[in-house]
This record gives C-alpha cells, sequence and structure tokens, in this order.
C-alpha cells in the first residue's frame, strides 16, 4: 500500500467504493411490497366488510327492480330476511355463506316501497337502505 492510498486501494481525494448488498435491498423490497399489498387490501375489505344492500333499478318498455344483498363477512349468515318498506311482506332467503351475494325481486304490490330491511342471525345483524 502505498504512502497515500487507503485501505480500499484508491488515491487520496476520492471516496471509497462501497459495495452493495443485493440480498438486503431485496429482501427490503419484497417486504415494502407486502406493506403496500396488505394496505390495499384493508383500504378495500374493510369498508366493504359486512352485509350491504344494492338496488339496481332498469327503465324502459318493462322496468324492474332488483335488490342485491351482499354478505361480505368472513362468518356465515343464518336466516337472512328481505322486507320491502316497514310494512311489507318478509321474504325468507335462508343461509348466506361468506362472500355471498342474493338478488330479490319485491312483489308487484310492494314496488312503492321507502326502504329495504335486511335482517340475519335472528335480528342480530340488520341493515336498511332508503329510497
Amino acid at each position: 500500500m502505498g504512502r497515500w492510498e487507503d485501505e480500499y486501494g484508491d488515491t487520496f481525494g476520492k471516496f471509497p467504493k462501497k459495495k452493495r448488498n443485493w440480498i438486503r435491498i431485496g429482501k427490503f423490497a419484497i417486504l415494502g411490497g407486502f406493506i403496500i399489498l396488505a394496505a390495499v387490501l384493508l383500504s378495500v375489505f374493510i369498508p366493504r366488510a359486512g352485509l350491504s344492500i344494492e338496488v339496481i333499478e332498469r327503465g324502459g318498455i318493462v322496468g324492474s327492480v332488483s335488490v342485491k344483498v351482499n354478505n361480505n363477512n368472513f362468518n356465515s349468515l343464518n336466516d337472512v330476511s328481505v322486507q320491502f318498506g316497514e310494512y311489507g311482506k318478509v321474504q325468507m332467503i335462508g343461509d348466506m355463506g361468506p362472500f355471498s351475494s342474493v338478488f330479490v325481486n319485491p312483489e308487484t304490490e310492494e314496488m312503492a316501497y321507502d326502504r329495504i330491511i335486511v335482517k340475519a342471525n335472528n335480528g342480530e345483524v340488520q341493515a336498511t337502505k332508503f329510497r
């Protein structure tokens, strides 16, 4: 080693070359990818979790109304029932598994409903959507 050389073999005044640890960089990139993926999945699924109701109305010559009941839970729901209006006839759907959905149509005499009430698990879970 000469007089003006440092331990890396470079001459005086230059910055020493550092070796990059590609395994460590790759590990942090993969970990960062998992963190970003978890944040995206949680931001999508948490607001939509639970029992939700979606009303689909189609106009035209033959107008139709359909209601889509979604179970976005990890648990299944038992004894699911749908009621159009506060005094409408209760329609029993039955059991709904996790992440399932069912389409329900109102009876012809119940087309002028003001709300949709969905109950499950003997009334423990309830969702209401106003028209």
